[in-house]
């Protein structure tokens, strides 16, 4: 059934019905599905990051509320879990949560509906930003560019380089005070007459 959908969000339904029927299957392969749920729901990479702020409690309910409540204390409670069974949070010598590995990345062109999906909703979220955080809080900018298709390769590879440098500067930083999401998106918005 999966497959045979199209639809993004149909196909989202589908993955988190199969994720639900493999936990209560019980199946092996738990850290694969694991993995799907990290990049599946948002929070988990936010709630990764914010261990790193200051201020950080080890408290569903101050999570949850650091998340603006988007999420419940259960999923706050829950996310920790998952970040440790990853073990992309481990525990200190004082017990406190850490990161395991500072910088996480994903493999580039990876064909999958998670992807996509996490894309899909920091996307939504972007927009929704343009409402509701003040601009001293948030950069929303682009451009509109022609570019000759031999040069297309070219510059997914510069946003790519960028990204990493973006990661490898900031990325290490253990005192922030906020979470942010950097988005970086080119993609055509024309099509060609064959």
């Amino acid at each position: 059934m999966y497959q045979e959908v199209s639809d993004p969000d149909s196909k989202e339904l589908h993955l988190r019905s199969l994720l639900k029927y493999q936990e209560k299957q019980r199946t092996p392969t738990a850290l694969k599905a694991d993995r799907i749920k990290y990049l599946l729901d948002w929070h988990h990479a936010v709630i990764r990051e914010l261990v790193l702020s200051k201020d950080f409690k080890e408290e569903p309910v101050w999570i949850a509320k650091r998340l603006g409540n988007k999420i419940t204390e259960s999923q706050a409670r829950e996310s920790l879990d998952l970040l440790i069974r990853l073990q992309f949070l481990t525990r200190n010598v004082d017990g406190k949560l850490e990161q395991k590995e500072p910088l996480l990345t994903s493999s580039d062109e990876v064909p999958s509906h998670v992807i996509r999906s996490l894309h899909r909703t920091y996307l939504r979220k972007a927009i929704n930003s343009i409402f509701s955080v003040p601009l001293d809080k948030r950069e929303l900018s682009g451009l509109v560019v022609s570019i000759p298709s031999h040069r297309l390769r070219e510059i997914k590879e510069e946003l790519k380089e960028f990204r990493k440098k973006l990661n490898r500067k900031y990325g290490l930083d253990k005192d922030g005070d906020d979470v942010f999401f950097i988005g970086l998106y080119l993609f055509p918005v024309t099509q060609r007459g064959e």
